[in-house]
Formats: structure tokens, sequence, C-alpha cells
């Protein structure tokens, strides 16, 4: 793989896949990522298909003094995850595999603006916020309430009875991206805390009943959802995947986090092919 230095050892590229003139293209590459500071902030990690899948891997994470062993990610060989995600998705989702990889829908120009799936999931958005705005919005999830309404194009809402603050109808890119109407600079926390609730609905195909928001069970069983984040929920061990970016509401993505900032024992990254 190629890394871009800065002659001033200042900055660094890593593989960017929207870049067509990226020489890493035609290389099958993966990420496994990871964050910890000792004795302040706990190690956590996770595999990922937020952007793509290029290979399977299996992360496990092992503190000994504590008894810690905890392995996520995929298993079955590539070849059978190319071939299994053909057969799970509708013809859509089927033209995010090259060669290479499959591309998350938020990867993928065809599901851009100006892309021919770029309103993929707009249908779906709009009826929701139509039932929005006819109806009262509540959603209650950790001991937290929040209630509005769509007007004027936009949820008014309130947490806990604060407020009120705002979210803007996301398009079917900003969903796939959970950026734009649902996560951008200029939101406050609470904002971007029910954006993110919403983005994960909406992923999910259960945006319409908020009911079913932190029930696992009722996720992608609906006409319309990511489907790429669903295939690989199916295939990620006890179904965990991180296949958008708020995979995390409600606990559903491959993320594993030690409960103290002391080291891992180990970490084991198999590659499998």
């Amino acid at each position: 793989m190629y890394f871009p230095i800065s002659p001033d050892d200042r900055g660094w590229g890593g593989p960017d896949i929207n870049n067509p003139g990226d020489p890493n293209l035609q290389t099958a590459f993966d990420w496994y990522e990871f964050t910890y500071i000792h004795g302040l902030v706990p190690f956590g990690g996770n595999t990922t298909q937020v952007d793509m899948f290029g290979f399977p891997m299996t992360a496990r994470l092992t503190q000994s003094a504590i008894g810690y062993d905890q392995t996520v990610g995929i298993t079955a060989t590539r070849d059978q995850v190319r071939a299994r995600f053909t057969q799970a998705v509708s013809s859509a989702f089927d033209g995010l595999l090259d060669s290479r990889r499959i591309l998350a829908p938020r990867s993928s120009p065809a599901f851009r603006p100006g892309g021919a799936n770029a309103g993929y999931l707009q249908g779906y958005i709009n009826a929701v916020w139509n039932q929005y705005t006819t109806g009262q919005f509540t959603l209650n999830r950790l001991g937290q309430t929040f209630t509005g309404r769509v007007s004027g194009g936009r949820l008014q809402f309130t947490k806990n009875g604060a407020g009120p603050f705002y979210l803007n109808k996301p398009t079917s890119a900003d969903v796939f991206s959970c950026s734009g109407a649902l996560a951008s600079p200029g939101m406050n926390v609470t904002e971007l805390e029910l954006g993110a609730e919403f983005c994960a609905a909406f992923n999910r195909g259960v945006a319409a009943n908020t009911a079913t928001w932190w029930q696992a069970s009722a996720y992608y069983a609906g006409a319309t959802d990511n489907e790429y984040s669903a295939f690989f929920h199916t295939i990620g061990l006890a179904n965990r995947a991180y296949g958008f970016p708020y995979d995390d509401v409600n606990d559903q993505s491959s993320v594993k986090i030690l409960p103290n900032a002391n080291p891992p024992s180990g970490l084991t990254i198999t590659v499998g092919w």
C-alpha cells in the first residue's frame, strides 16, 4: 500500500476509496480501528465495514486480570462473503461489489447526489417526516423522552421537557453517511444525539415506529432499509457489525471496550482470505 508523508513529517495520507487517482484502489485492504491512552482512556477497537469490505478479519481482545476475552469480526472466507452478498441484496446494492471490495453505500457514487440510487431512501424518509407532521413524535429510551412534531419541514422537539431543539429533514445520502441534517457543525449536543437515533432508525428500517428503535429483533425487517448493513450483521460474529457510522446505537456494532484504562493482555487480529 502507498502512504504519502509530507516532507516536514507533519502529516500523512491514508487510502481514499473516493479518489479515482488513489494508487491503493487496485489493492485489497481493510481496517481495524482502535483508541487507547494508558491510565486515561480504556482500550476500544473494532472491525468495520462503515466505508467498505475488503477481506474478512476477526479481532480478539483479552485482559487476563479480569477474565475479559471477546472476539468480533467475520470468519467466512472472502469468496463466501462476496457470493453471499450478491445473493442477499437487491440489484441497487449488488452494484456495490467490484473486483477488489464491496463499497458501503456512503462510499459509492451511485448512492451520492447525482447517482442512480441517490434517492434510494428518500421516499421512506418523506413518509416518516409526513407521519411526524400529522402526528406527534415520541421516543422513550434510557430514561429519557424526546417529543415533538415536524413543522415547516423540520422536526421541533424537546428532551425531557427542555428545548426546543431542531432537526432538518435528511436526504438519503445524509442517512447512509450519518451526516448533513443528522450530524453537522452548528448542531448542539441534543440535536446530534437525536440525529444519531434517527440515522440508526432509518438505516435499520424502523423509523416509522419509535417503539422498535431499541428492539434489535425488529431491525432490517421492513420494505426499505440499508441492505448492505443488514447483510454484514447476518455474517458478523454474534450478529455484530459496523455497517454504518452510528451502528453503535443500541450496542449493535463490533466495537469492544475494556472496562478500565489498564493495558489489554492481548489483541489478536486474524486476517482471512
